[in-house]
C-alpha cells in the first residue's frame, strides 16, 4: 500500500505558479480636461466677445459654405459665416449674437467648408501616472510564463489592477511616466484685434510625439495675456510694452437724428440708397478701432447687426425695431464720463445720393458719439468739448450725439 501512495504522489506533483520577477510600471491615466469647441458665427473678426472667452480663443477661418451641423441651427444655411475655436472644460456661453458652441474641431463636422486662416487648436492631455506592479510567474509543471498587474487597493492590500482602475487598458502601461517640458518662444501678435502688434512670449509644451500645446502668452515682463492673441510677423514697429486693459465699459444713451432714420422720414434702408457704413473709434485722439466698409445695408435689422459686430465692442444697440419716428434711442458703450480718457465713435455713411427726406441724401454723412458733453440731443459741436477736435476742423455733414 505504501508503494502505491508513493507512486500516486510522484504521478501528481504539486503544480503551482511561482513568482520569478516583479517590475515597477506606470499606468497612463489620460483625463480630458480642456476640449476644443467650435463657434460658427455671423460676427466678424475681431469678434466683440473675444476677451470673454480667454486667451485660447482663435479665429480659424471665414467664408463658410454649407449648413450648420447641430443644435437649433442644424440644417440651416450658414454661408459667409466665421469660424472660431476655444479650449474649455465645458460648453462656453453663447456669443452676443446668440450663436452657440459645438464640441469638436471645425473640420470634423462634414456639413460645411471654410477658408482656413489659422490652424486648429490642440487640446493638451492632462496625464497622470498611477504606480502599478507587473508580476511575472512560471508554472512549475509546464514552465509556462505569464504576467499580471497588481495595485494597492488603498487599504494596503494587493489586488488586480482592474479592481481599482475602471476600464483598465494594458496599452496604457508604461515603463516610464512621460515628462512634458515647458518651452518659451518670442513671438509677435495682436491682442483682441488690436491695431498695434506687440512683442510677446509664447508658453507651450510638447508631448512625446512632438505635438505642441499652447499654455498661454505673456508680455516681455512675465505678465500673462488674458486677451485673444493672433500671432503675426514681427516688424520694427512692434511694441515691447502691452497697454494696460481699457477701463470697464458702461452704457450711455443718446438721442439723435437716428442713425437708422430721420424724423418725419422713417426707415431709410428700403429707399435704394445703397447705404454703407464704416466705424472708427478714437481714444484721446488716437484711433483704436477701424472697421472695414460694410456691404450695402438693406434693412434696420441687418444694419444694426453689422454695427454690433464691427464697432470693436463699443456699440450696444437696444433699439426697438422698426424705427419709431421721433423716439429712436441709440444706445452705445463707452468708458464712463468719470474716466479721464476721451472716446469718440464715428459712423461714416455713404449713399448714392438718391432722394431721401425731400432732398438728395448727404454723402458722406457722419454720426459721432462721445463719452463727453451734454446728452440727449444737446449739441456737442464745441471746440472745447474734445481735446483733439482740431483733427476735424471742417465738420460739414456731421451729426453729434453725446
Amino acid at each position: 500500500m505504501s508503494e502505491l501512495i508513493e507512486y500516486i504522489e510522484d504521478s501528481c506533483p504539486d503544480c503551482k505558479k511561482q513568482i520569478f520577477a516583479t517590475h515597477d510600471r506606470f499606468y497612463k491615466n489620460t483625463v480630458p480636461s480642456l476640449q476644443v469647441w467650435t463657434l460658427l458665427s455671423k460676427l466678424s473678426d475681431p469678434h466683440p466677445d473675444a476677451a470673454s472667452y480667454g486667451a485660447s480663443f482663435t479665429y480659424i477661418g471665414d467664408n463658410v459654405a454649407g449648413t450648420h451641423p447641430s443644435g437649433s441651427y442644424a440644417g440651416n444655411g450658414i454661408n459667409g459665416w466665421m469660424v472660431y475655436s476655444v479650449l474649455s472644460t465645458t460648453q462656453p456661453i453663447d456669443d452676443s449674437n446668440g450663436h452657440y458652441w459645438i464640441l469638436g474641431q471645425p473640420d470634423s463636422f462634414g456639413t460645411f467648408t471654410f477658408n482656413r486662416i489659422n490652424a486648429n487648436l490642440l487640446a493638451p492631455e492632462n496625464i497622470s501616472c498611477i504606480a502599478i506592479q507587473e508580476v511575472k510567474e512560471k508554472d512549475t509543471c509546464t514552465g509556462e510564463e505569464t504576467y499580471r498587474y497588481i495595485i494597492e487597493d488603498g487599504a494596503g492590500k494587493l489586488v488586480p489592477v482592474s479592481d481599482v482602475i475602471v476600464g483598465f487598458d494594458e496599452a496604457n502601461v508604461l515603463i516610464k511616466c512621460p515628462e512634458y517640458k515647458i518651452y518659451e518662444k518670442e513671438v509677435c501678435g495682436t491682442i483682441d484685434g488690436s491695431i498695434d502688434v506687440y512683442e510677446l512670449v509664447k508658453i507651450y509644451t510638447r508631448d512625446n510625439k512632438g505635438v505642441q500645446s499652447l499654455l498661454h502668452y505673456e508680455d516681455k515682463f512675465g505678465n500673462q495675456i488674458t486677451g485673444a492673441v493672433v500671432e503675426t510677423c514681427c516688424t520694427c514697429d512692434s511694441l515691447c510694452t502691452v497697454a494696460p486693459p481699457a477701463p470697464p465699459l458702461s452704457d450711455a444713451v443718446a438721442y439723435a437724428k437716428s442713425i437708422t432714420g430721420q424724423n418725419g422720414c422713417g426707415d431709410k434702408f428700403g429707399l435704394n440708397l445703397d447705404i454703407q457704413w464704416q466705424v472708427k473709434v478714437y481714444k484721446d485722439g488716437t484711433i483704436v478701432h477701424d472697421s472695414a466698409v460694410s456691404p450695402i445695408l438693406t434693412s434696420e435689422a441687418t444694419a444694426l447687426t453689422w454695427l454690433n459686430s464691427n464697432s470693436g465692442g463699443h456699440w450696444l444697440n437696444t433699439n426697438a425695431i422698426p424705427w419709431v419716428n421721433g423716439s429712436n434711442i441709440n444706445t452705445y458703450q463707452f468708458v464712463s464720463p468719470s474716466e479721464p480718457e476721451e472716446y469718440l465713435m464715428i459712423v461714416t455713411e455713404t449713399t448714392n445720393s438718391n432722394i431721401y427726406c425731400g432732398s438728395a441724401a448727404v454723402s458722406p454723412f457722419r454720426y459721432a458719439f462721445t463719452n463727453r458733453g451734454t446728452s440727449y440731443g444737446a449739441s456737442c459741436d464745441n471746440a472745447d468739448t474734445f481735446a483733439w477736435s482740431d483733427l476735424w476742423a471742417d465738420r460739414t455733414g456731421w451729426y453729434w450725439a453725446c
